[in-house]
Parts: structure tokens; C-alpha cells; sequence
């Protein structure tokens, strides 16, 4: 299974940091993590679907703007991959020259791309102007792609209303056989959660005893695989209020719970609210 991916990019000639454009997605089943020494910065556009960035996993619908730093493994689960559309745009530290970024000017931007090394999404209508700038800078000459990204990069650092998507203490593992092994479990996780799951399942999956599998993916994830599965769980539940009429115990069912008691009390420690009122807050 080719569960983790290393990408690089090579930027066109006569351009510093890499723009590419998408008319369509891929979504793998089980998906593939991607990791990468780039910052990328991403908006989706007629899309929905999950987001898995480090130990997070959340749901996103019609666009979606996030903010990533070298080395965090992410993956997108994409609904409907031939509607979607996304332009993504990578960068390094040195893409306008060697400590750019630490001079006084950019002090902003600077604490952005610090905040981006667990992942930043950005939402609410101070991003709208952002989006539809980023959907446009391809057509843009090359130093105007410059000077527009620069700016795109000053305003995101000003935008107030956006959440940081790992967990904080979260740290990319640094040996790759660990991380495979992690990744093979979340991609088993994420194919099985409507089934129950134990220890002694998950930890046969990488050869492991379960009190050291407990330990490598605490170690890995900054959090317990019961919490990584309850997240799951009720991030599908989630979507499954929002974008269907099925009943509530429904859903329950679907998400993998067997008891309306517990899916409600998990439902109401991750989301703050009960199911009813999830979906009635959307709708």
C-alpha cells in the first residue's frame, strides 16, 4: 500500500514559487498522505468532501482555503473529484531570496508561517476577496504573481477569523518507517470506523503489542486513537446531518455507534452541540 508521498516542485521558468491549477481532483481510497519541504498555500473551489491534515480530520463543503507548513502530511477525500476544482500554491522560505521573510517589513507574515506549521484554515467573508484573487493570479505576468501573492500572503496574516488544525504539541514524525505505520492505520481507521475497532485489531495491523501501539500513536498523533476514532465518527455524522433527511438514529447507526445515548454524548463533547441541533443550526 502506497499510503505516503513525497512530493517536489520545480517552479516554471522565470517564477520563484509554483502555482499550479486544477480543473479536476484525484480522491484515493484509502487515501494517500502527501508530505513536502514546500509551504502550500490551497483554495478549493465547488468541492467537499475531508480534510486530513496531521492528527485532524475535518469535513469542508463548496470551497475551503488552508494554509500548510513543510512536512505535514495531508490528504484530501473529495466527494465528487471531476467537479472540484483547486489552485494550490507552493513555496519555501527562500523563494524571494534567503531571509526574506525575516526582515522587519514582514514581521506579519512571519508569525502566518509560523502558525502554519500545524495548519491554518481560513473561512468568513474577509477570505471571499482572497479566494477570488488566488482563482485569478495565474493570469497574472510573473512579477504581478509575485506582488499579488506577497499581498495575498500580508492579508491572510490579518485575517482574524481561522482555526489551527493540529492539535498543539503535534509533531511530524521524523522517522519514516513510524509515519507509514501510523499512516497505515489511520487509512485502515478511516475504511472501518462504522465497524467497532480494538486494540488488539489495530495494533496486529503494524505487529505491534496494543500497550506499544497506544504508545507510537499517542507519540505520532498528540492524541489517543479512541479520540482520533470518536473524530471520525462524528466528523461523518456531521456531514451525514448536513447533506442528507436521514433520521438522527440514522445517522447514529451509520457513524458507527450502536447507542443513541453515546452518540449523542460524543457528538455533544467534540461539536458542542446535540445532532438535532447541529442540523438545525444548518438548515
Amino acid at each position: 500500500m502506497k499510503s505516503i508521498q513525497v512530493e517536489q516542485f520545480n517552479p516554471s521558468q522565470g517564477i520563484s514559487f509554483d502555482i499550479t491549477v486544477y480543473k479536476s481532483l484525484v480522491s484515493t481510497s484509502p487515501p494517500v498522505l502527501k508530505i513536502h519541504v514546500d509551504y502550500e498555500l490551497t483554495v478549493l473551489f465547488n468541492c467537499s468532501g475531508k480534510r486530513i491534515v496531521g492528527n485532524s480530520i475535518n469535513n469542508f463543503y463548496r470551497e475551503d482555503m488552508f494554509l500548510l507548513g513543510p512536512n505535514l502530511p495531508h490528504s484530501l477525500i473529495v466527494d465528487d473529484p471531476d467537479e472540484s476544482h483547486a489552485v494550490c500554491i507552493h513555496f519555501t522560505e527562500d523563494s524571494f531570496g534567503q531571509d526574506f521573510f525575516n526582515t522587519p517589513q514582514n514581521a506579519n507574515i512571519r508569525k502566518l508561517l509560523s502558525r502554519a506549521s500545524l495548519g491554518c484554515n481560513f473561512y468568513g467573508s474577509e477570505v471571499a476577496g482572497i479566494k477570488k484573487r488566488i482563482k485569478n493570479i495565474k493570469d497574472l505576468g510573473y512579477f504581478h504573481q509575485m506582488m499579488c501573492f506577497l499581498d495575498i500572503l500580508y492579508t491572510l496574516s490579518n485575517v482574524k477569523e481561522y482555526s489551527v488544525l493540529c492539535s498543539p504539541g503535534y509533531h511530524p514524525s521524523s522517522k519514516k518507517k513510524e509515519a507509514k505505520r501510523i499512516s497505515l492505520v489511520n487509512d485502515y481507521i478511516l475504511e472501518n470506523f462504522t465497524n467497532k475497532l480494538t486494540l488488539e485489531e489495530l495494533s496486529d495491523l503494524i505487529n505491534v503489542s496494543p500497550a506499544t501501539f497506544c504508545r507510537l500513536f499517542k507519540k505520532s498523533m498528540n492524541k489517543n486513537v479512541s479520540e482520533f476514532i470518536v473524530e471520525v465518527r462524528v466528523g461523518h455524522a456531521c456531514k451525514l446531518l448536513m447533506d442528507s433527511d436521514l433520521s438522527i438514529t440514522e445517522v447514529c447507526y451509520l457513524s458507527g455507534y450502536n447507542h443513541m445515548t453515546h452518540f449523542t454524548q460524543k457528538f455533544k463533547q467534540l461539536m458542542g452541540k446535540t445532532p438535532k441541533a447541529y442540523r438545525d443550526h444548518f438548515r
